[in-house]
């Protein structure tokens, strides 16, 4: 980054675009480019990013009219803001009226890495190559035909493919030949590996793997501590304990008391009304060490799923909100991050 541009690199299809901070406009409605022209601004410690002149059919990974799609009236506006040190808020709206039934926006947080970016390859290092050796060796067993054949077979079973999604749907008319692609290119570096991994097997013995490390975090005490709004200083979550091994919530707004409630919970998956918020309920679940989901009852209606998900440090917490209607269609999607309140 320089005073007068900054690049964003995107590792996933090896992405790149230029944002110019020079005060320039956009470049003509004439001129087209798969990233599209980003020109950016500061709005206080904030980066200010907007986008337009995208290409006819820049649409999901190129495939215009794919189910993810969209087309060059995308107008794409983006805010890049450090939380502290080491965290990232990217909020993005989306406004593109031919693609889209109308503008749309999200958020979600970013968390620093000195770790190394690797290539965006497919297959490279991936247990799904193990398993499908493994399936090939089965079928081999399965049909009394000698080991070791035709690797081919097992990578470029195109018939099976399909199964991923969106069969016999309008957008499979897009998405599909992107797919078929794909699949070649994959099929051919899953062929060379086998050859390679079967070649090397012959000649050394296999090395044991390092134990991966256990995650100790207890999912039932972990957020036990008063959590900030990142970006909303009247919304505070107050985590204590509750019974044996359980747990209390309380959200408060400093500005208004009357409006806190609580609920509480044993990690069973068993709604308990909510305090403060007549004819709701809330259920919680264990997902990981990491990780609990919220399910928020209205009126004996489920209308809400949230996704808790603690950092690696266990300082900051990221919440997904899913509503729903009565249905159960997903109706929005909203990413809220809280900070641990240092004693």
């Amino acid at each position: 980054m320089t005073a007068d541009a900054a690049l964003i690199h995107a590792e996933m299809i090896h992405d790149t675009r230029i944002v110019h901070l020079d005060g320039r406009g956009h470049v003509s409605p004439r001129v087209r480019q798969w990233m599209g022209d980003s020109v950016g601004r500061w709005d206080g410690n904030t980066l200010v990013v907007d986008t337009t002149n995208f290409r006819a059919g820049s649409g999901f990974y190129g495939d215009a009219g794919g189910n993810f799609g969209w087309d060059e009236n995308l107008h794409m506006i983006e805010r890049f803001s450090l939380l502290d040190a080491d965290t990232r808020l990217y909020q993005f709206e989306i406004d593109n009226p031919t693609a889209y039934s109308r503008p749309w926006k999200g958020e979600l947080t970013m968390t620093r890495s000195i770790e190394q970016m690797y290539e965006f390859a497919c297959h490279e290092a991936n247990y799904s190559l193990e398993n499908m050796m493994r399936g090939y060796r089965a079928a081999e067993r399965k049909a009394g035909a000698p080991q070791g054949g035709d690797a081919t077979i097992a990578a470029g079973h195109g018939n099976d493919y399909d199964d991923v999604g969106f069969r016999g749907s309008k957008a499979d008319q897009g998405v599909k030949p992107m797919r078929f692609r794909n699949l070649f290119v994959c099929s051919a570096i899953v062929t060379a590996a086998i050859v390679t991994a079967t070649t090397a097997s012959a000649q050394a013995p296999a090395t044991a793997k390092p134990a991966a490390a256990v995650d100790k975090t207890d999912p039932r005490t972990a957020r036990f501590g008063v959590w900030d709004n990142s970006t909303n200083l009247n919304n505070v979550m107050t985590y204590e304990g509750f019974e044996k091994g359980g747990s209390k919530l309380t959200v408060s707004n400093p500005s208004n008391p009357a409006q806190d409630w609580s609920y509480v919970t044993l990690f069973d998956g068993a709604f308990r009304p909510v305090t403060g918020q007549p004819g709701s309920e809330t259920a919680v679940e264990i997902i990981n060490p990491k990780s609990i989901r919220i399910y928020n009852k209205r009126d004996g209606v489920v209308n809400q799923v949230v996704i808790n998900t603690l950092s690696e440090d266990n300082n900051t917490i990221s919440n997904e909100y899913v509503r729903m209607d009565k249905d159960g269609k997903i109706t929005g999607v909203t990413h809220v991050t809280y900070l641990r309140r240092k004693k």
